[in-house]
Parts: structure tokens; sequence; C-alpha cells
């Protein structure tokens, strides 16, 4: 499934993307489920399996041009744990976060944290592919261009470090909770510097 945050003139929800229709499956139009990302998150399977029984019955569909996307998660309860220069059960979804970097603050202070930490400075989505949906993450490919400019064109299986070594090491020191984002970045052959 391709879960998305949209709005219209009834307000901000969760829904379903669903593509063969170009529709968005309003979950909160046909389920009691929860109108925020990170609650629906939380559910885990059950709200997965309400979700699908949503798309099934074709009930609470909106033309996808009708609405407004938003960030899949707008507002991300906790941080959002960045691992430099890397990118199953364990794993919800994925979707993409832009790497934003304010290098003046960056480069001023010598450190990363305040160059990666302002409000706004995390861009998602457009939705989250949830887990199911890929058979084998390390076959997806990441292609990034700025301007127009290929910078990055790598498989998630050239990470220097895999997703289950990440969660493993990250969750020895920090309690994951639902929600919770990791955004890594992913090491070619050669770096390229933005």
């Amino acid at each position: 499934m391709r879960l998305v945050t949209f709005s219209d003139a009834n307000g901000m929800r969760i829904g379903v993307h669903d593509a063969a229709s170009n529709t968005i499956v309003d979950l909160a139009a046909t389920t009691r489920l929860p109108k925020d990302m990170t609650s629906f998150i939380a559910l885990g399977k059950n709200g997965l399996k309400r979700a699908r029984a949503a798309v099934r019955s074709g009930e609470g569909r909106l033309p996808f041009g009708g609405v407004r996307l938003h960030a899949p998660i707008p507002r991300p309860a906790k941080n959002i744990l960045c691992v430099g220069e890397n990118y199953y059960d364990h794993v919800y979804g994925y979707t993409i976060i832009n790497d934003a970097t304010a290098r003046t603050l960056q480069n001023r202070h010598r450190q990363w944290f305040l160059g990666k930490s302002l409000d706004g400075y995390c861009p998602m989505g457009p939705c989250i592919v949830t887990a199911d949906e890929v058979p084998d993450v390390t076959k997806l490919r990441l292609i990034t261009r700025v301007n127009g400019e290929v910078r990055q064109d790598a498989l998630l299986s050239q990470l220097i470090f895999d997703i289950p070594t990440l969660i493993e090491t990250l969750s020895r020191v920090m309690t994951l909770d639902p929600g919770d984002s990791y955004c890594g970045r992913i090491s070619a052959t050669r770096a390229i510097r933005a």
C-alpha cells in the first residue's frame, strides 16, 4: 500500500493512494482508524489489515487531484535518526527524505547537527510504501538529481551497513518507537558532494 497524509476542505488525515484508480481512500471515512500517520503506524499489522479492507470496499474514495499531499509523517514525534555514509520485519515501510543541510550553519559550527536540525528541513514523501510491497529492499535503486544532473545512482545493496544491522545498532542505545524515521545516505563507489 501507498500510505499518504492529505488534506482537503475537511482537514488533514491519512489515506491510501490507489494508483490503479488514481484515487485516495480516505481511511477516516470508512474505518475508525486514527487521522495521523504515527498513531496509525502504532497499530501495526492490525492497522494495515483494516486499511486493506477499506481499499477493497471501494468506499471513501476521493479524486487524487482533489486533495493536497503532505509529508507522510508531517511532524515526527522524535528526531529523525541519520546515519552518514549509509542507508525486515523491524521495518514498517519506506519513504523518501531529502537530507537538506544548511551548509552555512554546518560550516560555522563545524558539526552536522545544527546544519541538519532546523524546523522544516526534512522534506518527506509523498507516501510510505509498506514493507510488504517491497520483497527485497536491497534491489531498490536510488537516483538523485540536482538541477537535472545525476548526483547518485546506486542500489540499496551497496549500503555499507544493511538495514537490519542499523536497526540493531540504534536499538542498543535508544528506544525505537512506531513512526521513528531513519534517514540514510547511500555510499556508492565514489562519493559525490553536493
